[in-house]
C-alpha cells in the first residue's frame, strides 16, 4: 500500500509537471501570437510613416518650385486685365461726366 501511495504522489507529481508544462506552452504561444501582432502593429506604423513622410516631402517640392506657367498664358491673363482695367476707366468716366441737378435755394 505505501508503494501504491508514491506511485499515486509521484503520479499526481508527474501530471502537475505535465500540466505546468502546457500552461508554459500556451503561455508561449500566446505571447508568440500578441509578438506577432504587435510587430505587425509596428509594420503598419512604419509604413504609414514612411507613407506620410513622402507626401511631405512632395508638398515641401511643390511649395519650392515656383508654378511655371507658359508665355501664352501669361499674355493671355495680361490682356484679360488690361481689357477689365479699360472697361472700368469708362464706367468711372460715365460715372465723374453725370450732371447733378441742383435744387433752387432761392
Amino acid at each position: 500500500e505505501l508503494l501504491k501511495n508514491k506511485d499515486d504522489q509521484q503520479q499526481q507529481k508527474n501530471d502537475k509537471d505535465q500540466n505546468k508544462d502546457k500552461n508554459q506552452d500556451q503561455n508561449k504561444d500566446q505571447n508568440q501570437d500578441q509578438d506577432k501582432k504587435d510587430q505587425q502593429k509596428d509594420q503598419q506604423n512604419k509604413q504609414e510613416q514612411q507613407k506620410q513622410d513622402q507626401q511631405d516631402k512632395k508638398q515641401e517640392q511643390q511649395q519650392q518650385q515656383p508654378q511655371k506657367i507658359s508665355k501664352e498664358e501669361a499674355e493671355r491673363i495680361l490682356e484679360a486685365l488690361k481689357d477689365n482695367e479699360k472697361d472700368l476707366q469708362k464706367e468711372l468716366r460715365k460715372i465723374k461726366g453725370k450732371r447733378v441737378k441742383t435744387d433752387k435755394d432761392w
